[in-house]
């Protein structure tokens, strides 16, 4: 487990792109979005079995996209939650199969609290991988399940974990578009 209100943990992951995007403030890890680039942190070594875990407040706003993601090496699978800006009160949970959505569309979860605004209040997010199923929890609860039918219909190969933030206004009809950088769009991890 990884407290980023200790400035040395990010140490433990590499930064995919935008290192001045990933800031440590006085109790947590701020990944911010800029004009330029989003970033992504990414945890070195491959997670086959286990829980993936993190406390999150989701970056607010149009074209603003957080996201947990478990993926494989070559992107051919995914697991992940992801939070769109312009939908404060819904993370959406969803897999890939070869690069490919297996549903048309994500599982939404709200809170497990009650308060709506994901961008106002930190929350735990896991996602479980077991030999059988994955699992997504909020708050401890499980939110959805995926059981195991067959090796064709499930996301085995997702090992690799990243998160982080990025402008999703190329997907503006999912994400929505973001068209003010004047004020400070982050996620935040603790």
């Amino acid at each position: 487990m990884y407290d980023f209100s200790d400035p040395s943990a990010v140490d433990n992951f590499n930064i995919d792109y935008c290192e001045k995007n990933v800031v440590q403030d006085s109790n947590s890890l701020k990944l911010l979005i800029s004009e330029e680039c989003g970033t992504t942190l990414i945890y070195p070594k491959e997670i086959v079995y286990g829980k993936v875990e993190g406390r999150i407040k989701m970056a607010p706003g149009s074209g603003a996209v957080t996201a947990i993601i478990l993926i494989g090496s070559g992107q051919e699978d995914e697991i992940d939650f992801e939070w769109v800006g312009k939908d404060l009160d819904n993370v959406q949970s969803m897999y890939f199969i070869d690069g490919k959505p297996v549903e048309s569309e994500p599982g939404y979860h709200q809170a497990s609290d009650g308060q709506s605004d994901m961008s106002k209040n930190y929350h735990n997010y896991g996602i479980e991988l077991t030999k059988n199923a994955v699992n997504w929890y909020i708050d401890g609860n499980i939110v959805r399940t995926l059981k195991k039918t067959s090796e064709h219909e499930f996301p085995s190969k997702a090992n690799k974990l990243r998160f982080g933030v990025w402008n999703g206004s190329n997907t503006s009809g999912w994400a929505g578009k973001m068209n003010d950088f004047s004020s400070e769009v982050a996620g935040n991890r603790k």
